[in-house]
């Protein structure tokens, strides 16, 4: 099974499946070869997956859904260039990414990692085919992608290596003791310099 890629929202109406749908056409436009899935008790986007991809979607719900199940439907990933999957990847009763992904013989480069938000990222191979877990949570998983998934897709595309843009600025109000993960914030820049938000 090939890595993979998940796609998660706060709540329905905010973007999710338009930005899937995005990927998934501009994967396609590239030569990627990409499965897509849905999670979730919506039934109705695989239809516009299928059309954006070019290939079969499927609905993979974990809440109603036992492993047998999850396990027979990511085997059709089987010819995809990359899974990407949102969700499921952390220790709750109802996150069964990681354990279908060792039934199906993942070998794990590494799960969870020092950064919040993110930490439950996970990343692997399946029969040759790489596979990145993202978190459940919509800010865990935008950072993440960013982190990790984006620099995977550049190097799938032929693009050079290289870092994300960064740049150094004042703060205009003290940040809190961070502990030993990296921390990724929210801010806003202002004439006085670079305040974080609160949540």
């Amino acid at each position: 099974i090939p890595p993979g890629l998940m796609i998660s929202a706060p709540a329905s109406g905010t973007g999710k499946t338009t930005l899937m749908l995005g990927l998934l056409a501009a994967f396609r436009a590239q030569g990627v070869n990409v499965q897509p899935f849905k999670s979730g008790p919506d039934y109705i986007d695989p239809a516009f997956h299928t059309a954006a991809s070019g290939r079969a979607s499927f609905n993979v719900d974990s809440w109603s859904m036992d492993l047998n199940s999850i396990n027979g439907l990511v085997g059709n990933a089987a010819g995809a260039d990359l899974i990407v999957t949102i969700g499921g990847a952390s220790v709750g009763d109802h996150d069964l990414v990681g354990s279908v992904a060792a039934d199906l013989g993942m070998e794990q480069s590494f799960w969870k990692v020092a950064m919040r938000p993110g930490k439950p990222l996970m990343a692997g191979r399946i029969d040759g085919v790489p596979m990145i877990g993202l978190p459940g949570n919509p800010v865990s998983a935008m950072v993440c992608g960013e982190v990790f998934l984006v620099p995977v897709i550049r190097a799938m595309l032929g693009h050079r290596p290289g870092r994300a843009p960064r740049r150094t600025a004042r703060l205009a109000a003290p940040l809190a003791v961070n502990g030993p993960r990296e921390h990724y914030l929210r801010a806003r820049s202002g004439p006085d310099g670079v305040v974080a938000f609160d949540k």
